[in-house]
């Protein structure tokens, strides 16, 4: 079965926010949008870090064109910051959403997005961003990342 990501759609949906872990980030809190007909959203990926232990967890839906609820996961990764938790929701939400030919991803950290858009040309990145873009290469038809 062939898929085909498109690295152009991977997004930060939320304009302003910051994976930095500050309550007082400002958002800019926008709609779901529907994906063309025929592909799906891999959307609401989050991540988030308890304040007092560490301990991070992360999860999200996969929708299609018509918002139907189509997979959903989560996952705990142990103690990681704020965007390593945000990047590992857009790995395991890559990997829940497999058997699906036509994704669009979509998430709420900017850094996470531009960290994975830029993989080629950074010089440091967690392990995390390594495994995402094996992830979606494997997964990729004509399409690369960085």
């Amino acid at each position: 079965m062939q898929r085909e990501v498109v690295a152009a759609s991977l997004q930060a949906i939320f304009g302003g926010n910051s994976c930095d872990g500050n309550p007082n980030t400002e958002q800019n809190c926008v709609r779901w949008l529907k994906p063309p007909e025929g592909w799906c959203k891999l959307i609401n990926s989050d991540g988030a870090v308890a304040r007092d232990s560490g301990f991070a967890a992360c999860g999200g839906v996969v929708r299609n064109a018509s918002g139907t609820w189509l997979i959903e996961y989560s996952k705990r990764v142990e103690i990681c910051l704020v965007l390593e938790t945000e990047l590992w929701g857009i790995f395991e939400g890559l990997v829940a959403a497999w058997s699906i030919d036509w994704i669009i991803v979509e998430s709420d950290c900017l850094e996470a997005v531009n960290m994975i858009l830029n993989y080629g040309y950074l010089s440091v990145v967690p392990n995390i961003v390594h495994s995402i873009v094996e992830q979606i290469s494997e997964q990729t038809v004509g399409t690369s990342i960085g």
